[in-house]
């Protein structure tokens, strides 16, 4: 029986070549892109699912009284020590880490690594695999170290290296082998050794801290990220109870005044972190896969309803001879299983072929299809086979209850009473193409801003390079040295030292208040340590006073810049001349002398407002992790050779580890890009889907009018008339897509760009010239179809059956 079943369905789509290829097309087209979005949510939720004991495991955030007083992902450093001593009957275990970047080195190979020192209980707590070595004792002994292996083979071309050494180097010029204890397995993507990029490969037992000059017992240090595994059947508001009570006891006043810790399930954590766009960025993107999805649907139901008319007779003959109902109806279905079947078989290629395309849209491997556990196939299976019911069982219903004399005649009245019903589909289809598309277009728009507006400095042609870190008075002048010879290359034009860089990451906020008045009345300014060349180098605009006056040793370590933003958090500006003014910092008895005000400029990214800031010299820091280099534009390739030639014989042993500062930047706007490369993709999809089904109805419209055509050729019409008939009947179909659409659209897109801070003005012309240019397309696939008709025979279109 199913053979039979299968031999007329074949038969009929081998007959209806056009209409077959056109609704196979649609359908891969849109199985594909929901495929491959779904390879990302898929990815993207199962995040820390590979850590042991995910349920019941915590991230101590912060969450501070005034923003900027300190960062939300750690906590004060004791505190997960001290909560699994006071209340072991709460919690199970603990692990706490301070994450750094240094060089390590292999015989006369340097590279610049992320660095994990932290507690000996990550391999027992998170359970991450461990290739070689033993989990027990691994991080036990302070000259210990245990990699992952990517870096086993990067080093030593090989995995099992237990046994070999590595050179790390601290913050003091020194360099000291560590014993590789253990190699860990491939990490899969987690919130503990990647809860900041890049993920941390290197991991180190806490006797290293001391190495590093670290310390992970002081209450004033707030910046140690620290994990807390609670016991079966513990409420985290117990917990939470227990540190508001040790914070109070323990924490120095003027962290317990403004903190309150508490917990974060790390099971979701990776979704809800920053203003949850982990998340957002899922909704968006299923909502434009399911509105895909939905446009190849509407097609499937248009081309089988719309076609129907070439098989009256047979549904007829089919009923005349004891064919029942649900005999025809199970043929119907059985037709779309076979072309969703057809459709997905070119999905699961296109899924294989398009893995280079999926890395350029999310920055991340493909998962291949075998790596997917059993019931993801099952669930693939079902949604085929739902796919197929739901796109063919308004068709199969509405054939198979045609009347038997009715069919045998070849009557159309019950096809021509769903006319109305095809029409509105496909005006939510080209409701749903221009929703996209105009969302695509104000996605790029925003992405275009962000990447290109004024920043308040230039970030073209600057060059950052990590330094080594000799935290010292004298590692302070060596670096001031090689930065002079730096500046003396003919490629070079500025060169400034720096802990910071204007990529979103400070050394972190404390809070100032001006001399003379109230120590409450205190606001929190985001620190950053330079050399006095830094406003030079990077182009910033000064509004008053001097960099850090003319550089060179006499710079006073008690001198500091303060950017406009500053100055009215702190109320000066408004009061004249802000030079000379004395700023202080709670918890500090020195006060600092304001040298000069630089104009505003967009430190992090243009999510936020700009944020007060504060520079302190690195001569008076005594801290820095970077070399920024302005290189003049004639050449690029041969400044970079240069400088790495330069380096190399400055600081031989030292990683020439560098990167561009504008390419940098554009981390910090992942999502955004990465939403504006799928949007693209879906505008192009939504198109093409939307033009297929015009294509698909008005070729049935054709067929259905041949007749008609022929007539009025006879009396007089020419192909322009032929041409403008067809036209009419879909010429309001875009016209009041058009009307839904853009106040649609513009609503929604109006809604997300409310979450940024600096955003584009959104014109109606854009969401207008969106509209005529689906309009424009449409026109054109209209007259394509019609223009075979328009310039045909009259007695053609008058013998056809």
């Amino acid at each position: 029986m199913l053979q039979n079943y299968f031999k007329v369905a074949w038969r009929n789509l081998v007959r209806r070549k056009f209409y077959t290829a056109v609704t196979i097309i649609g359908l891969a087209a849109g199985i594909s892109f929901v495929l491959i979005i779904s390879a990302y949510i898929w990815e993207e939720v199962r995040v820390n699912s590979s850590l042991k004991n995910i349920d019941r495991q915590y991230l101590l955030e912060s969450h501070w009284k005034e923003t900027g007083m300190g960062p939300e992902m750690t906590s004060v450093a004791p505190l997960g020590k001290v909560l699994k001593e006071q209340c072991p009957h709460l919690i199970e275990n603990f692990y706490r880490f301070d994450g750094l970047t240094t060089t390590i080195s292999k015989g006369n190979r340097h590279f610049r690594e992320a660095v994990q020192p932290g507690d000996s209980t990550i391999l027992s707590m998170f359970g991450f695999p461990l290739l070689y070595g033993d989990r027990q004792h691994a991080l036990t002994s302070p000259d210990a170290v245990v990699i992952t292996e990517e870096i086993a083979v990067k080093y030593f071309g090989k995995k099992n290296v237990v046994g070999q050494t590595l050179e790390i180097d601290n913050f003091s010029g020194q360099r000291k082998p560590f014993v590789i204890t253990g190699v860990l397995r491939s990490v899969p993507q987690n919130s503990v050794s990647g809860l900041v990029k890049p993920a941390n490969q290197v991991f180190l037992p806490p006797g290293s801290l001391q190495y590093f000059g670290r310390n992970m017992e002081d209450w004033a240090n707030i910046y140690i990220p620290t994990y807390i595994e609670l016991r079966e059947g513990v409420s985290p508001d117990a917990v939470n109870r227990a540190i508001d009570r040790i914070l109070k006891a323990d924490a120095p006043s003027e962290v317990s005044a403004n903190l309150k810790a508490r917990l974060n399930p790390l099971k979701t954590y990776y979704l809800t972190a920053n203003n949850g766009v982990g998340r957002k960025m899922i909704y968006m993107l299923g909502s434009i896969a399911l509105f895909i999805i939905f446009m190849a649907l509407v097609n499937f139901v248009n081309i089988s309803i719309g076609s129907s008319a070439s098989r009256l007779k047979e549904i007829g003959v089919r009923k005349a001879i004891g064919g029942l109902k649900k005999q025809l109806t199970f043929q119907f279905l059985f037709e779309s299983l076979l072309l969703v079947f057809m459709a997905f078989l070119i999905s699961l290629c296109c899924y294989v072929l398009f893995r280079p395309v999926y890395f350029d849209l999310f920055g991340k491997a493909m998962p291949r299809l075998l790596e997917y556990p059993w019931y993801v196939y099952c669930a693939l299976l079902s949604a085929g086979i739902i796919t197929g019911l739901l796109a063919g069982a308004y068709p199969a219903l509405l054939l198979s209850r045609l009347n038997t004399v009715d069919s045998l005649k070849g009557k159309l009245k019950s096809i021509k009473e769903n006319i109305l019903f095809r029409r509105i589909l496909i005006t939510f289809q080209f409701v749903i193409a221009l929703f996209v598309f105009t969302g695509a277009i104000v996605v790029s728009s925003q992405v275009k801003y962000f990447l290109s507006g004024n920043l308040g400095y230039n970030k073209d042609g600057l060059i950052t390079i990590a330094t080594p870190r000799d935290w010292s008075d004298a590692g302070v002048r060596h670096m001031e040295t090689i930065r002079r010879e730096i500046a003396t290359l003919p490629q070079v034009s500025e060169a400034s030292v720096s802990y910071d860089i204007p990529n979103g990451n400070s050394g972190g906020s404390g809070s100032f208040y001006s001399n003379g008045r109230d120590p409450s009345q205190a606001v929190s300014l985001k620190m950053l340590s330079t050399d006095d060349e830094y406003a030079k180098t990077y182009g910033m605009t000064m509004r008053e006073g001097e960099y850090f006056g003319s550089g060179g040793e006499g710079v006073d370590p008690l001198s500091v810049v303060i950017n406009e933003s500053t100055a009215r958090v702190m109320g000066w500006d408004k009061e004249g001349s802000v030079v000379g003014k004395v700023i202080r910092m709670i918890g500090n008895d020195q006060g600092y002398k304001v040298a000069g005000v630089v104009k505003d400029f967009h430190f992090s990214s243009m999510h936020q407002a700009i944020e007060p800031l504060i520079f302190f010299n690195i001569k008076g820091s005594i801290s820095f992790r970077y070399l920024t280099v302005r290189v003049k534009p004639w050449n690029l390739t041969r400044a970079v050779v240069s400088l790495e030639k330069k380096w190399g014989e400055l600081l031989p042993g030292s990683a020439f580890d560098y990167y561009f500062l504008d390419d940098k930047l554009k981390d910090l706007y992942q999502t955004e890009i990465r939403l504006e490369k799928a949007s693209r993709v879906a505008t192009i999809l939504a198109v093409i889907i939307v033009l297929l089904g015009i294509t698909g109805l008005v070729s049935l419209s054709i067929t259905r009018r041949t007749k008609e055509v022929g007539i009025r050729k006879v009396l007089g019409a020419s192909p322009s008339d032929v041409i403008g008939l067809f036209f009419r009947e879909f010429s309001w179909i875009v016209v009041i897509a058009n009307c839904i659409a853009i106040p649609l659209s513009y609503f929604v897109m109006y809604k997300w760009l409310m979450d940024y801070a600096y955003r584009i003005n959104l014109n109606w012309p854009v969401f207008l010239l969106a509209g005529t240019g689906l309009a424009f397309l449409a026109i054109i696939t209209i007259a394509g179809q019609t223009f075979r008709t328009a310039v045909g025979k009259p007695t053609d279109s008058l013998r056809f059956e």
